[in-house]
């Protein structure tokens, strides 16, 4: 089957972070190297989907394995950005609070062949609100030039990434049943503001490191 350009493109995009980070070489901030590992992530979980689906036909359950590991990551690597103890303590104790509950309502509510109608959206929207809001808290705080700032770039595409991926769950349940063409329609949409989303990040990746690496929460 072929599918449309826009579906590799937003795959593949997903390691143009990755190889921007590559370029500094090995001194980045401990923050970049968590979000590399979490494009990496995004980028192997699509393609053992895509393997699935030819394969089996099936692999909207491989979710359950593969989001909590993306969740976490996304989260730690939030957290890393924090310059107050307080949002980087609670953004790591949601990792802890978050998955456990939004699995449990896998597993009761949605089972194994559901776009996740229900944790999904509740994973993206916490997603969400930790991007704005460590976009928002930097960004007042911040003396510099914010062109100039990783996380200014990176959370501005998180943003736009989780912000539509809150929707898709529900929208795509909803059409699955009934008008498949227009889902269609809506997948493409959603990996054309991927891609976007994506570059946003990898012009993050590319801005200059810090003066000082001495910022170094754990």
């Amino acid at each position: 089957m072929i599918y449309p350009w826009e579906l590799y493109a937003a795959a593949f995009v997903q390691l143009l972070p990755v190889a921007g980070g590559l370029l500094h070489g090995g001194s980045l901030p401990a923050a970049r190297r968590w979000f590399m590992l979490w494009c990496l992530l995004s980028f192997v979980a699509d393609g053992v989907q895509f393997v699935f689906a030819q394969t089996f036909g099936q692999n909207l359950w491989l979710r359950m394995i593969i989001a909590p590991a993306q969740i976490a990551v996304a989260f730690w690597a939030l957290s890393l950005w924090q310059l107050d103890a307080k949002p980087r303590r609670v953004m790591r104790q949601a990792i802890v609070v978050l998955i456990p509950a939004t699995l449990i309502i896998a597993l009761v509510w949605e089972g194994f062949d559901s776009f996740g109608d229900k944790s999904g959206p509740i994973l993206q929207l916490a997603l969400l609100a930790a991007c704005v809001y460590t976009l928002v808290s930097r960004s007042v705080a911040s003396s510099d030039r914010l062109a100039r700032e990783d996380w200014f770039w990176i959370t501005l595409g998180l943003s736009l990434y989780f912000a539509l991926g809150v929707a898709l769950g529900p929208v795509a349940m909803a059409l699955l049943q009934g008008n498949t063409d227009f889902l269609k329609q809506v997948l493409l949409f959603k990996a054309r503001a991927d891609i976007l989303a994506f570059v946003l990040m990898t012009i993050g990746m590319l801005c200059p490191l810090p003066r000082s690496l001495s910022l170094k929460p754990t």
